[in-house]
């Protein structure tokens, strides 16, 4: 992997803006946006809670209702960069460098190795060095390609203030894979980019983050064994689903 000292790409940029979005309730002064004028119509309920149009009348509310719209239908308006300037100007391409950098210099993360389980309780570290003291590791049995194996997710909780049992899930896998690994499951797999990167975001959005008060809970998620068919995300969803989890994005 070769490295530069280019800018960021966007993608971190709105990826920050949609967890601003989906995790914050900010007043129109604080968002740097103008109170829109909006039709008579259904009002998006986060655009209402950004305060970004009024709320809609009783008689709209009804209307919209008996047009069946779902209470869930929420439309992830995005926010000014003004709201995120100081966030972004605060991202470092170092240290996402350096997580990508130390991943794919376990050679390999494929999910039967313990260089797969090393490189989970490195990320353990890693959330609870930002000073993250809700870090859990959420085991689970998978099927890799050769044999059935125990796998590993890595998820740090930050409590919402407001609205503390309404998520926002950041994730990405931190296992890799290469096509040799059909037939041998030491071959390298280095992963920066499948999916180092995902990991170095979800690290960033992290450490930008830890002291900034949210409405709702957020989630920072690192899966494993998502090569061989998406078990760890998988495993989430099915407990997620059992314990009533609600969910409000996933990113």
């Amino acid at each position: 992997m070769s490295c530069s000292s280019r800018s960021p790409s966007p993608w971190p940029v709105l990826l920050l803006a949609a967890v601003i979005g989906a995790a914050f309730s900010l007043p129109p002064s604080a968002a740097g946006l103008e109170r829109a004028s909006e039709p008579d119509s259904y009002r998006d309920p986060l655009a209402v809670q950004l305060g970004v149009v009024d709320a809609p009348s009783e008689g709209h509310r009804t209307a919209a209702r008996d047009a069946g719209r779902p209470r869930a239908e929420l439309f992830l308006r995005t926010p000014s960069d003004s709201l995120i300037t100081a966030l972004i100007d605060s991202t470092s391409v170092g240290n996402m460098v350096e997580t990508i950098v130390h991943l794919q210099d376990y050679g390999s993360r494929y999910v039967v190795l313990d260089s797969c389980w090393d490189a989970g309780y490195w990320i353990r570290d890693q959330f609870e060095g930002y000073g993250y003291t809700d870090v859990r590791l959420d085991t689970f049995r998978t099927m890799s390609f050769q044999d059935s194996v125990d796998a590993m997710n890595v998820i740090a909780v930050k409590e919402g203030t407001t609205r503390p049992s309404e998520y926002v899930v950041i994730g990405g896998h931190y296992d890799s894979v290469s096509s040799e690994n059909f037939e041998d499951p030491f071959a390298p797999a280095p992963g920066a980019e499948d999916n180092a990167t995902a990991v170095a975001a979800v690290f960033e959005a992290a450490r930008l983050l830890r002291d900034v008060p949210t409405d709702r809970s957020i989630m920072f998620a690192c899966w494993s064994a998502e090569e061989e068919g998406l078990w760890g995300s998988r495993h989430f969803v099915a407990s997620a689903v059992e314990d009533s989890l609600d969910i409000v994005v996933y990113l």
